[in-house]
């Protein structure tokens, strides 16, 4: 990203989107919208929130373009209360077990159904690594979530934890 320069920020302020704030019916707040905004409502668990620490390491190359992802400057803390596999991809496994069985939960991960029950009762956890295990069993989780969320009528989140959290809390509200 190129640097800019005060003037070009303050020129461009007007017209960014305001996060934060709907507007008087109820729609996203940007330029074009009149009237008094109010709070966007947000939803938010322990599960799904992701502890960071300072973003102003390695500034320099950042600017000149040396780094660009954020994995190679972001510190994220884990919290093993948060253990997103138990307490959010978990949960939902075991109910797509309950109504579809462990067969059907192994071939859509493409593991034995001797593996996935072993998942089912904690016995093991699998792995994010080359074998891209732990990846297949969310994306059933997420996908199994992002239709029951659909086929209730509600919104469904972009971040995929947010998916499970807001399936896992569906008549909480």
């Amino acid at each position: 990203m190129p640097l800019r320069t005060i003037g070009q920020i303050l020129r461009t302020y007007g017209h960014r989107p305001e996060h934060k704030s709907l507007g008087p019916d109820g729609s996203k707040a940007g330029s074009s919208i009149a009237g008094q905004l109010s709070r966007r409502p947000i939803r938010s668990g322990q599960e799904i929130t992701i502890l960071i620490g300072k973003e102003g390491n390695r500034l320099l190359e950042r600017v000149t373009g040396e780094i660009t992802d954020t994995a190679d400057y972001r510190a994220t803390y884990a919290d093993p209360d948060r253990n997103q596999w138990l307490r959010l991809v978990l949960p939902i496994l075991r109910e797509i077990r309950d109504i579809a069985g462990t067969k059907y939960v192994a071939e859509r991960v493409g593991l034995s159904d001797r593996q996935v029950r072993n998942w089912l009762a904690e016995r093991d956890e699998p792995h994010a690594g080359p074998t891209q295990n732990r990846q297949r069993a969310e994306r059933l989780a997420v996908e199994w979530a992002t239709n029951g969320l659909q086929a209730e009528g509600r919104r469904v989140p972009a971040d995929l934890y947010a998916v499970l959290y807001a399936y896992r809390t569906t008549g909480e509200e």
